[in-house]
Formats: structure tokens, C-alpha cells, sequence
């Protein structure tokens, strides 16, 4: 009987210590919702500038925009309206146009935990001038509203960012078939522009729209759909500059294909049709294939455009686009284009690598590869390869800049060279580099390139600070490595050529070689340079 006692004892002794086992304690306490920045302050230049931000955060917050004031403002925009814990986006400061200095707060905000980036910007030296009054009544349904006189002198550029809040009137998801598209309104700096969304005669639903999940963008929802550019009195359209943001997930691996057009088709049959070689394309608006993961930025430059005309960007395959800078010019106004690409090459075959630049502050050099090649390029697809690659001499206006043609280590030929016939400069294989010339005193900001077709294959380009050490550390290259260069990140060129491409570059030094490298091959035929003091 005792031992019966015992074992009943013992078994009641181990069901409450299995209880106590299981006890969970308590859950530790929530840690307060915190959110800090690097850096808080940013000092921009007068001419406009991008900054990279850190947030350090255990929480989601949403960002706002505002003046001295507390008013919302347009000159500073974000590439994301949200966030959640750590993250990096960029701060965009656009051009001021006006003499006065002027300052912002952007805000990232958790209910009451704030976080302050201070942004400060100089005033214009030579300020644009004053745009012209508001010209009235709202969205027109006609395809060629008149905006209003917009701003005035032989040419000027006006940005369009769709990264913030939609206005009022655009449509935030797929809509209705309209025919003719919808007029929708875009204020300016007191000014309202129209858009024209559209599609193609007979779609079912017309999928231009202002997304709003996610990072804001102007989505192309569907293949065959139009966006009309606003026609301005007294001038036409010269240049479009496009940056692109990946439209979805589902869509990342469409590369989208993209291009001006002066109407819209009346039938899918028919802009499926759509080619290059089709009336429907202004010259200089031919078809760019834009990068599947977004971030890239593509130039078209547009010749027989006339004034107080809607043109059109015109989606083959869908994309979406985060920003487009439009130039305009004015009716008998010839832009400058530059200095002569085929100047006296001179006596000199051996100049200083790094040259000095012409007086003025900011330099912009033009190189034509269409021309005879230079005494000393390369003109076969096989020689030797050279260590570090070899320096090619190019003459422009009196002086002689350098170009490094190399390839990654290893290789048994470099194939960068000077096609001779029709004239190109060949990227005649994988992981090959062009170094572009240094200029003393300045800094590489903007690289515009024009491309040909050179073979089937489509051309991956990038922008970087070195030369791989070897072919397999070329191929791992992608747009999280060190060497990418801020805004260098790969663009997809256009496998037939026509193509022109622009990769701007906030963050680099002065003094410095910087190289275009071809993960895939491909040619180039023109190939604009800026350089700023």
C-alpha cells in the first residue's frame, strides 16, 4: 500500500513539473517603433542632384515632402512614397530655376516617431524665364490641347516626375477602352500640361494609369498602349529622355520595347505591326528596348518634329516609366550639335593621356565612330591582347583625347576595335571595356551613347570604375557590384542597333578613367561625353 502511495505521489510530482515546463514566459516587451537617417542634411546644387539615403528603422513609415511653411512641394521627390525597417531609397533636387536659394524637409514619419532630412539648394546664377499664366479650364478630350505659352527662349527642358501622389484626374488602375484616349493634366510651374493615355483602336481596357502601389510610376499596363506628349505653341518636340521602374513582378522579365510615334494606330494588328521602318515612327524615335528590372534612362532625339504637335511614346511591349524630361525647341531654332567630330587630327600621335580641357567650366565632347578610323585604332576584330588594354589617340577641336580599348584578363584578343566599313566601334566580344578619356580638373557625369546593329546578340552595358581581373570575375559582374558606378547600372541596348542610351553619374571623381563594359557585345556609332569642373 505505501509503495502504491509513493508511485501515486511520484507520478503527481511529474505531472506538475511537466506543467511548469510548459509555462511560457513572458513575451518580452515590444521595443518602441524608432527611425533615423544618414545623412540628414543635404546641401544640392543649383543645377539639380540625387542623393542615396540610409534608413535605420524597426518599423513602417511613410515619407512627405514640405516647405518652411509645411506645404507640399515638387522640386524634391523620392523614388518611394513607404517604407519598412532598414531600407536605402534617393532623394531627387531638381533644377532650381530662380535666384533664391530655397529649403525643404522630407519627413519619414511613424505616427508621432519623425524622422528630418534637411535639404537646402543655391539659387540659379542665370534663372530660366518666368513661365507663362496658367492657361485656364481643365482636361481636354481633343488629341491637341494648347497648355498655354509655358516658358519662353529658343529652347527649354520640362521634367515630369511621376514618383509622388497621382493629381486629380488621373486614373490609379486599369480603366475603360476610351476612344482617342484621355486627356489628363500635369501642373507645371504654374502651368497645366496635358497627357493624352491611349491605346490602340478596339482594346478592351485602356491600362495607361498613375500606379499608386508600391513606388508611384506611369505604367504602360499592357502591350500596344500610348502616352501623348504635351504639344507646346511656337515649338516642337527635340528631345524625350525616359526613366524607367519596373512595372511589376509579374513583369520583370519582359523587356520593355519602346518608341516615338506620331499617332496612334487604329487596331492591335496594327501596332503589333509597328517597325522601325513604319510611318508611324519619328526619325530619331525608333524603338529602344528598356531594361526588364527598371532604372535605366533612354534618350530618344527626335529631327522633323513639328510645333504644337502631340507625339506619342508608344509601347510595344509594357513598361513604366518614373520620370521624362522633354525638351522643346523653338519653330526656326537649330540646336547647337556640338563641336566637329572630324577635326584636323594634327602632328602630335603621342599626346598627354590626360589633356587639358578647354576654358569653359563645363565641357561636353562629341565622338563620331562613323567617320574613317584614326591612324593607330585597331581596325580587325583579332589582335594582340595587351595587359591593361592599349591607348587609342582621338582628335577633337585641337585636342587629342584618350580611350583605353581593353578586355578582362586572360583573353587571347582583345576584339574592341574601330569597324572601318560601315564605321563603328566594336565591342567584338563579351567582357570587353572602352575606357573613356580623363579630363584634368573635371569629373565624368553623363555618358550618351548611340548604338548599331553588330550581331544577334542583345548588348548588356554597364558603366565601371576597373577592368575585371578575369573572364569569370567579368561574368559575375551585375549591378550590385563594387565597381558599377552610381547611374552606370546595366542597360539592355537594342539588339538591331538605332538605339540611343544615357547613363547619368552623380557620384564620380575627377581625374579618373571610367569604362563602358560590354557583358554582351555590341557597337557603338556616336558617343557624347559630359564632363563637369
Amino acid at each position: 500500500m505505501k509503495v502504491k502511495i509513493l508511485q501515486c505521489l511520484c507520478a503527481a510530482c511529474v505531472a506538475v513539473l511537466l506543467v511548469a515546463g510548459c509555462t511560457k514566459p513572458d513575451d518580452p516587451q515590444k521595443k518602441d517603433d524608432a527611425i533615423s537617417v544618414s545623412p540628414d542634411r543635404l546641401d544640392a546644387s543649383w543645377e539639380g542632384q540625387i542623393f542615396d539615403i540610409q534608413v535605420q528603422s524597426n518599423c513602417s513609415w511613410t515619407i512627405s515632402k514640405t516647405d518652411e511653411e509645411g506645404n507640399a512641394v515638387d522640386w524634391v521627390k523620392c523614388d518611394r512614397a513607404t517604407g519598412k525597417d532598414n531600407l536605402e531609397f534617393k532623394v531627387r533636387v531638381y533644377k532650381n530655376t530662380m535666384t533664391d536659394a530655397r529649403n525643404a524637409t522630407v519627413t519619414l514619419s511613424s505616427g508621432n516617431v519623425k524622422a528630418f532630412i534637411d535639404v537646402t539648394q543655391g539659387g540659379n546664377p542665370n534663372p530660366d524665364p518666368v513661365p507663362g499664366p496658367d492657361p485656364g479650364p481643365g482636361p481636354d478630350p481633343g488629341p491637341g490641347p494648347d497648355p498655354g505659352p509655358g516658358p519662353e527662349g529658343d529652347e527649354f527642358t520640362l521634367t515630369f516626375d511621376f514618383t509622388g501622389s497621382p493629381f486629380d484626374g488621373w486614373p490609379t488602375a486599369s480603366g475603360d477602352h476610351i476612344e482617342g484616349g484621355i486627356t489628363c493634366i500635369y501642373p507645371l510651374g504654374g502651368v497645366d500640361y496635358p497627357f493624352i493615355l491611349a491605346d490602340c483602336g478596339g482594346a478592351g481596357a485602356s491600362q495607361m494609369f498613375w500606379a499608386v502601389d508600391g513606388t508611384p510610376r506611369l505604367a504602360f499596363g499592357a502591350q500596344y498602349r500610348y502616352l501623348g506628349l504635351p504639344p507646346i505653341e511656337g515649338y516642337r518636340i527635340g528631345v524625350v529622355s525616359c526613366e524607367s521602374v519596373l512595372l511589376n513582378e509579374k513583369s520583370a522579365s519582359m523587356a520593355p520595347k519602346i518608341a516615338v510615334t506620331d499617332r496612334i494606330a487604329p487596331s492591335a494588328a496594327d501596332a503589333k505591326a509597328i517597325t522601325d521602318d513604319s510611318p508611324d515612327i519619328v526619325p530619331g524615335g525608333q524603338f529602344q528596348t528598356w531594361q526588364a528590372g527598371g532604372g535605366g534612362t533612354y534618350t530618344y532625339k527626335l529631327s522633323q518634329t513639328a510645333s504644337n504637335t502631340v507625339y506619342y511614346l508608344y509601347a510595344l511591349v509594357k513598361g513604366a516609366v518614373s520620370s521624362i524630361a522633354i525638351t522643346y525647341y523653338k519653330d526656326g531654332y537649330t540646336p547647337d550639335p556640338g563641336p566637329d567630330p572630324t577635326p584636323d587630327p594634327g602632328p602630335d600621335p603621342t599626346p598627354d593621356p590626360t589633356p587639358d580641357p578647354p576654358a569653359e567650366a563645363d565641357v561636353v565632347l562629341s565622338f563620331d565612330f562613323t567617320v574613317t578610323p584614326f591612324e593607330g585604332w585597331p581596325t580587325a576584330g583579332k589582335y594582340e591582347h595587351t595587359e591593361g588594354g592599349i591607348t587609342c589617340i582621338y582628335p577633337l577641336n585641337g585636342v587629342d583625347y584618350a580611350f583605353i580599348l581593353a578586355d578582362c584578363g586572360g583573353a587571347t584578343a582583345a576584339q574592341m576595335f574601330w569597324n572601318p566599313g560601315p564605321a563603328y566601334l566594336a565591342f567584338g566580344a563579351q567582357y570587353r571595356y572602352l575606357g573613356l578619356p580623363a579630363v584634368a580638373g573635371h569629373k565624368l557625369v553623363k555618358v550618351y551613347c548611340e548604338n548599331v546593329e553588330f550581331s544577334s546578340q542583345v548588348p548588356k552595358v554597364y558603366i565601371t570604375s576597373a577592368i575585371a581581373a578575369s573572364a569569370a570575375d567579368a561574368k559575375a559582374v551585375n549591378n550590385d557590384s563594387p565597381e558599377i558606378v552610381k547611374g552606370g547600372e546595366y542597360q539592355i541596348w537594342s539588339a538591331t542597333g538605332g538605339g540611343s542610351y544615357t547613363y547619368t553619374l552623380p557620384e564620380t571623381a575627377p581625374d579618373t578613367v571610367y569604362y563602358i563594359y560590354a557583358q554582351v557585345k555590341g557597337a557603338i556609332s556616336k558617343l557624347e561625353l559630359s564632363y563637369a569642373k
